[in-house]
């Protein structure tokens, strides 16, 4: 008898650790997930020929961005595959990121170097990896600007 209450309660604390188990990966998954909710919000990136325009995802992380908004960095290209800028200071949610497989156009927070990048070209899966929005126009421009270019960042 005292073995099956034993029994019982081991079961019971293993269906209450998947429970959690699932609950958590779920809420990764969302942070990460692309197919999330689009907000209406967008940031124009303008620099000495051209401009871009992106639309971000409603998530903690690009809230936080939009604070720091108007704002001028600096591109670097990173792997002649993305544009790379370094905000200010660490963005909200940079702690808790798992990482994805960006696509051409996307604009991702790299969490380990605290970066935003800008894909213009495909790149491997990468761990740190935050998906933040998806550019709209301008993309075939961004592979052309030259390193240390002052980029203006501002909400529209």
């Amino acid at each position: 008898m005292k073995s099956n209450k034993i029994i019982g309660r081991i079961l019971a604390a293993i269906l209450l650790l998947t429970v959690s188990a699932v609950s958590i990966a779920a809420e990764i998954q969302n942070a990460n997930n692309k197919e999330a909710t689009m907000s209406a919000v967008k940031i124009k990136m303008t620099f000495e020929s051209g401009e871009v325009i992106i639309s971000l995802m409603d998530n903690p992380t690009t809230a936080d961005l939009l604070s720091l908004l108007p704002l001028d960095l600096f591109a670097r290209d990173f792997n002649n595959a993305e544009k790379i800028l370094m905000p200010p200071r660490t963005l909200a949610g940079a702690k808790s990121v798992v990482g994805y497989d960006p696509n051409i156009g996307d604009i991702a927070l790299y969490a380990p170097w605290g970066n935003l990048a800008v894909f213009y070209r495909d790149s491997p899966y990468a761990d740190g990896l935050l998906y933040l929005g998806k550019v709209e126009s301008g993309l075939d421009v961004l592979s052309e600007i030259p390193n240390n270019t002052k980029i203006s960042i501002e909400c529209i």
